[in-house]
């Protein structure tokens, strides 16, 4: 049988399916210098343990990255078109975050960033980046400037490789 022990101040929280498991015993006890309050015994081993919490991680990574993706379509629909955007782009969308006030806990800056990152990444946008008469847009939809030639050769090999990789 495995014990969890929680520190001092620290909650344990047990998913609806433990909370539902029958050898799951909690035992609250008092104890003394300083040792932990509150013990909970379940027959699991540690990569149960590890593979929930886990579990529970990659939930909170998906609902922020929805989160994210939702903002990103109701504020600026521009960013799903897959035109190349401007250079600095994802600054913007970070200063337009920030100056919104929203909650860490919805999305956060990195999860923009990585979203940015993602949506540049894509096979439609690299193809419109490599078009000769190709401009960059800001997040309104504005044409900005025209895409470099180093931007554009660059976003062709990105494009082999991924067209490579796809052929696999």
């Amino acid at each position: 049988m495995a014990t969890i022990i929680v520190k001092k101040k620290r909650k344990l929280t047990v998913s609806p399916e433990l909370q539902q498991d029958k050898s799951v015993k909690v035992v609250e006890c008092k104890l003394e210098n300083k040792k932990p309050t509150h013990l909970t015994e379940k027959k699991l081993a540690g990569e149960e343990i590890g593979r929930l919490h886990n579990q529970r991680q990659e939930e909170i990574k998906q609902k922020r990255i929805a989160n994210c993706r939702a903002w990103m379509k109701k504020n600026f629909p521009f960013t799903s078109s897959r035109l190349p955007l401007k250079v600095g782009a994802s600054k913007d969308l970070v200063v337009e975050y920030r100056k919104q006030g929203i909650s860490i806990d919805e999305f956060s800056a990195t999860t923009i960033i990585r979203r940015c990152e993602r949506l540049t990444s894509k096979l439609q946008y690299l193809e419109n980046m490599t078009k000769e008469d190709s401009k960059r847009h800001d997040l309104y939809g504005n044409v900005v400037c025209d895409v470099d030639e180093k931007h554009r050769k660059y976003a062709n090999e990105l494009l082999s490789k991924l067209k490579k990789a796809m052929n696999k």
